[in-house]
């Protein structure tokens, strides 16, 4: 999912996906947001209120039917796909300007974007198998990755072109299920986010 690879742009396409779908909202948002409970006053003798209902006023998610998630999904997948091709990608070990904007994108985006897409995903019909089929897996490929993403900046930042290679040599060979996630993605009619997972 990132490196001169394809896997690459697939983590890098998620990540910039975050400037699109975040806007204005901190860089980590909370998946749930933030809901507290107001403190009920104390009760006296002469005054009691009945409480009101937990489920009366709770905020449920309204359930996006299937062809209306593949709209909204693929619209930001397709938004972000464009955004992505205008991005450097390195060229060679030795491209460390590429090297190291590419690389802070993705450890700065990525984490956001997963918060985001849980948010749209929770509205769907089918979120439990687009999670355990998409999410899941990018978000345990970023993980598994994020080390050698972090080692990669800092040998790009010092010029050092053999531990850029041994970093990329190691991050071919990381998790990446890129290409089993844009076919479940094609499968299940988001041509576009599929498009934007295997660029």
């Amino acid at each position: 999912m990132f490196g001169p690879s394809h896997r690459a742009r697939g983590l890098l396409a998620a990540a910039a996906g975050a400037v699109i779908m975040t806007g204005c909202t901190s860089s980590v948002p909370h998946p749930h947001g933030s809901m507290t409970t107001q403190p009920a006053s104390p009760a006296t003798p002469r005054s009691r209120t009945p409480a009101a209902s937990p489920t009366s006023t709770a905020a449920t998610p309204a359930i996006l039917a299937k062809p209306d998630f593949i709209t909204k999904a693929d619209a930001l997948c397709n938004d972000t796909y464009a955004k992505v091709q205008t991005l450097p990608t390195p060229s060679s070990p030795t491209d460390y300007p590429a090297l190291i904007a590419y690389t802070k994108t993705v450890l700065k985006l990525y984490p956001p974007f997963s918060s985001t897409i849980k948010a749209l995903i929770a509205q769907a019909a089918d979120k439990d198998e687009l999670m355990a089929k998409w999410i899941a897996l990018d978000d345990a490929n970023y993980n598994a990755q994020k080390p050698l993403l972090e080692q990669l900046l800092t040998a790009a930042t010092a010029k050092q072109a053999d531990r850029v290679r041994q970093l990329e040599d190691q991050l071919d060979s990381a998790p990446d299920d890129s290409d089993t996630v844009a076919a479940f993605l094609d499968g299940y009619g988001l041509t576009d986010c599929a498009k934007l997972e295997s660029s």
